[in-house]
């Protein structure tokens, strides 16, 4: 309910949840999948990106996340509206669910639940579904895993890899790395946290690590497969460079986030954020949390100080090379140099301090209960700090702007310093939750009479605090702006047809270098390299576009293309059947026509219609084998090569010979003499045309060659070749025949195989007579 009125107006759907990469990544994704979904197409491929490029391997789109199937149940909008309020109600229920689990009394649980699900972190990580999705579930994965541990029942493993699975496939692949690792680190060393449980033997601990991972893969090898086979073919093979793992680090200065509101304006502020690390806008949860925590850990024992030395290391990683510990891990931990941004390892402080406040909460409640002495320094204590918070308050009150003005002087909060005034409201503010909470617990220790009211009201200080704290910064945009279409996607819908089009590189940068700014489904989108809107709209074609991962061949193809100037590049466009290019500055060449396009959203923009762009398929007389990466770029690069007339290959053919007697003889063949291609037909994962030659000819398929693509001829499978160093081909016999390619990754049917194997055992082990098992989880003891 709490979530509902936290939403209240999405919920209607007149407006839509907005914001960066929620729009130009998360949104379009989910548009092209249900698209095909709709078309009675499992969607493995999309065909209008990198001149074709994975859409189920990329794990973005969450396909097989069972809540997508809101997706499917709900209009667009309502279903993107109620996937953001659904995971917050998830987030909060489960870390009520978890530390209720551990004897923890009710305020406790929700007190770590406000905190986790109200804390700046899940503030911004709205716009990141492949990180947001994933965390709502962490709770209830630790509840399951932990559960089944101290129980010694492995049902409790089968269900925590269930939530691991779902974690998984919505897109949380650093998530699960995390959490995995510290659920190993305690299972191995369980007295960290449960220090007078008992618990079972390491051998029987290791059982039950190894059923949960063996279940956890088996689960996920349907999806894990082909994103494994995605992820060697792109950059992140073999781990990327620290330089370029390491962008969006935390800095020390950064630890400021989590006491004072929006200290340096990324929340209110958006075009700043850039300054900082901007992947994370918010870590505000005030300094309740912070005091909580501190009870928990002077009086927790064991389980508390693990938590706080999880919390330092955590600090330590977000950090990157400022830290440290992040370098060291990048050398040595497996796997850990396959992610970007230091700044989402933050993940395991923000769910410590949430739990620790819960622990820090219930040791003060038990203590009022059984320990009146120490109940009585803890008053003490608490008026003190309540006292502290509002002379404070009254000095920053009375001194505003005096000040402000030398706070603007000196430039104290780098890097882009907020408005002093709005740093000095949410200093005041912090010191009137702090007093105000101070005081309700002061006078529940003190005071015998309606104990129960203080209680509650110091709960509903905390709510208040995190609850207004995050309260209308979530970017919103009317349906109606969301759903418009700008003028220049129009122009070249009405126009590419299925021909690609191509935006240059200057196209998406404003004049001089500056900020471009670029309003795309009602978000203004800022940054010195923004998506254009058409970037995100399904059915137009493309040559270059955006993806997270995407295959190291054709970024180097993509890079070539991108080499000033546009002019030298023509030829590759030909071959990238590219008929429309997207310039800002003038293509000096009689090869381009320009075409008669205005709109003032974009006054700059220029498009040109390619007279001499190659058909998307087209057969050649000539070929020829280059061996190496390097030879064949280089080879792309001469202005000279008629990609008409000949192709590039990697490997002998089948069928025709490549070698230089047959290239001086294929030489002198009259245009007339090479095929020609018909009755071409698109799908979203497989292309038919048929192809007539008058003798053995190479057709050339301008869409990009990748793993667990086929051809058959006629019916009959036939080898695929790698031609031009991205793109697909096939030897061609005289006469005419007719061709299909279609995708049938191996990856994705030995996935599936694994995937219903591991669903059919264990339901078979779930079904079988139960044994008696104890029924609570033995209470982790301070």
């Amino acid at each position: 309910m709490l979530g509902l009125l936290y939403f209240y107006d999405m919920v209607s759907g007149t407006l839509v949840f907005g914001g960066g990469d929620l729009i130009s990544f998360f949104i379009p994704y989910r548009m092209l999948w249900l698209e095909q979904v709709a078309d009675f197409t499992f969607p493995l491929w999309n065909p209008y990106i990198l001149s074709g490029n994975p859409l189920f391997a990329t794990l973005q789109p969450a396909i097989l996340y069972p809540l997508s199937l809101l997706f499917i149940a709900l209009p667009f909008v309502l279903a993107v509206n109620f996937t953001v309020i659904l995971h917050y109600v998830l987030a909060g229920w489960f870390m009520y669910l978890l530390v209720r689990a551990q004897r923890c009394g009710r305020g406790a649980a929700v007190v770590a639940a406000l905190i986790f699900m109200f804390g700046g972190y899940l503030v911004t990580v709205r716009i990141y579904l492949s990180t947001f999705l994933p965390v709502a579930w962490i709770p209830l994965l630790l509840l399951c895993f932990f559960a089944g541990l101290l129980k010694r029942d492995l049902r409790w493993a089968l269900a925590a890899a269930a939530v691991g699975a779902c974690m998984f496939l919505a897109g949380g692949v650093e998530t699960c790395y995390q959490m995995f690792g510290l659920m190993t680190l305690f299972a191995l060393l369980p007295r960290l946290l449960f220090t007078d449980a008992t618990l079972p033997s390491w051998r029987w601990r290791l059982a039950y690590l190894g059923v949960f991972f063996t279940v956890f893969f088996g689960l996920i090898a349907v999806q894990f497969l082909p994103t494994y086979e995605l992820s060697q073919l792109t950059e992140r093979a073999g781990g990327l460079p620290l330089g370029e793992a390491a962008r969006w680090a935390m800095q020390p200065y950064d630890l400021l986030q989590f006491f004072l509101l929006d200290p340096y304006g990324y929340l209110s502020r958006a075009d700043e954020s850039g300054a900082n690390q901007v992947w994370l806008r918010s870590l505000y949860v005030g300094a309740i949390p912070f005091l909580l925590a501190s009870l928990a850990i002077l009086r927790g024992g064991l389980r508390a100080r693990t938590g706080l030395v999880i919390c330092a290391l955590s600090f330590l990683v977000a950090m990157g090379p400022a830290g440290g510990l992040y370098t060291l891990l990048h050398g040595v931990l497996p796997f850990f140099d396959t992610f970007r941004y230091p700044v989402k390892f933050i993940l395991p402080a923000v769910l410590m301090i949430a739990l620790m406040a819960g622990w820090g909460w219930d040791r003060c409640v038990r203590d009022a209960q059984a320990n009146p002495e120490r109940s009585r320094r803890r008053a003490q204590m608490l008026i003190g700090l309540a006292t502290v918070g509002m002379v404070v308050f009254g000095l920053v009150d009375a001194y505003d702007a005096t000040l402000q003005t030398w706070m603007a002087n000196k430039g104290l909060l780098p890097p882009a310093f907020n408005e002093p005034r709005i740093n000095l409201f949410n200093l005041k503010r912090l010191c009137v939750f702090l007093a105000l909470f101070c005081l309700m617990l002061f006078l529940y220790l003190r005071v015998q009479r309606k104990r129960r009211l203080w209680l509650g009201a110091a709960l509903a200080v905390l709510a208040l605090d995190l609850v207004f704290s995050g309260f209308g910064f979530h970017h919103k945009v009317a349906r109606a702006d969301f759903e418009a279409v700008d003028g220049l996607t129009r122009f070249v819908q009405q126009h590419a047809a299925t021909d690609r089009i191509y935006i240059a590189d200057n196209a998406e940068r404003a004049k001089n270098g500056g900020v471009a700014k670029v309003v795309l489904r009602g978000n203004l989108i800022q940054g010195p390299k923004v998506p254009l809107p058409i970037r995100t709209v399904p059915g137009i074609y493309q040559a270059d576009g955006w993806a997270v991962m995407r295959v190291n061949r054709y970024l180097k193809f993509r890079k070539i293309l991108r080499v000033p100037p546009l002019e030298d590049r023509l030829n590759l466009l030909d071959l990238a059947n590219v008929k429309y290019i997207v310039s800002r500055d003038p293509i000096d060449s009689d090869r381009l026509k320009r075409l008669d396009f205005h709109d003032p959203e974009y006054p700059e923009l220029k498009v040109y219609e390619n007279t001499s762009h190659l058909p998307r398929a087209f057969l050649v007389v000539r070929c020829r084998v280059i061996e190496g990466e390097d030879h064949i770029i280089a080879q792309l690069l001469d202005k000279r090569f008629d990609f008409s007339r000949q192709a590039i290959l990697e490997q002998p053919l089948e069928g025709i010979d490549c070698d230089r007697g047959q290239q001086a003889a294929a030489s002198t063949v009259p245009v007339q003499a090479v095929g020609t291609v018909t009755d071409l037909e698109l799908d979203y994962d497989t292309v038919t045309l048929t192809a007539t030659t008058p003798m053995a000819q190479v057709l050339v398929l301008s869409d990009a060659y990748y793993p667990g693509w086929t051809v058959t001829v006629d019916g009959e499978p036939a080898p695929l070749y790698r031609a031009n160093l991205v793109y697909r081909a096939v030897v061609v016999p005289p006469g005419t025949h007719r061709l299909r390619f279609e995708y049938e990754p191996a990856s994705v049917r030995v996935g599936a195989g694994i995937t219903f194997l591991t669903i059919v055992l264990c339901a078979g082990f779930l079904l079988k007579p139960k044994r008696r098992h104890a029924k609570n989880i033995p209470a982790p003891t301070s």
